[in-house]
């Protein structure tokens, strides 16, 4: 399988070979330019270099019932923070709260209130509509979401869908913050690569034919790989749509 993309104005190909035909055998990336410009990156962040840091993730199929690794919550640190994790099937839902927890204590001790909570809060009330503001509610030791209509639901009571549309928001909005803080409210603006499949998981049909609208409030969208009939059939010519054609040999 090959590949090219750009990086930095420079054009970049690769490819992976499997080197054995056992399917469990592994594959071989083939690119030491990758690599070199990876480790220039780091070397950059570690000098204090606001150099921007493109935004990377993975959300599968099964990121609602995969057990998620375990992920330390470090309040100050380095960017590369927003990789830990970029690429594994599950949400973690307790990192979330917990990185909630940690700014809304920050800001009762310090009266102080950090862009990047605020950057987060604005990202999924752009993308559910009906959400007016999230925050952890200390006396009830939770993340709870308030509605226009009043309501205030902690996270575990919400829905599959909303839960499920909330938790990747906010991972990809935080990540955003992480990796590029010098951008501040800017930081959601910044390039990146983001996976996102069976996009319409636990989502109402209501919900599936808006989900690409909001996620373009708040995100540069440029390619859309969606199988779901009811997602491709609200989408417009300024979508970039890839159509995956694939063969098999029995």
């Amino acid at each position: 399988m090959a590949g090219w993309g750009t990086i930095e104005s420079e054009k970049l190909e690769w490819s992976r070979l499997r080197q054995r035909a056992d399917k469990r055998a592994k594959t071989k990336l083939q690119n030491t330019e990758i690599k070199s410009i990876a480790e220039r990156y780091q070397q950059q962040v570690r000098e204090g270099d606001c150099v921007n840091l493109p935004v990377i993730a993975y959300f599968s199929a099964r990121r609602i019932w995969e057990p998620p690794e375990k992920m330390n919550l470090v309040e100050k640190g380095s960017r590369l923070r927003g990789y830990h994790n970029a690429i594994t099937p599950a949400l973690n839902y307790k990192f979330f709260t917990e990185w909630f927890k940690t700014k809304e204590m920050a800001f009762l001790q310090n009266k102080t209130r950090h862009f990047e909570i605020e950057v987060v809060k604005k990202a999924v009330s752009q993308c559910i509509r009906q959400c007016e503001d999230i925050y952890y509610d200390i006396d009830i030791g939770a993340l709870v979401m308030k509605f226009f209509d009043g309501k205030k639901i902690p996270f575990n009571r919400l829905s599959d869908g909303i839960r499920n549309m909330m938790a990747i928001v906010a991972d990809i909005a935080y990540r955003c913050v992480t990796l590029n803080p010098h951008l501040k409210e800017k930081s959601l603006e910044n390039d990146g690569v983001v996976l996102i499949d069976e996009l319409d998981l636990h989502l109402h049909p209501s919900w599936q034919k808006k989900i690409v609208v909001d996620l373009k409030k708040y995100s540069r969208i440029s390619n859309l790989l969606p199988h779901s009939p009811l997602i491709l059939s609200t989408l417009t010519n300024e979508d970039r749509i890839i159509a995956l054609r694939t063969s098999w040999n029995i």
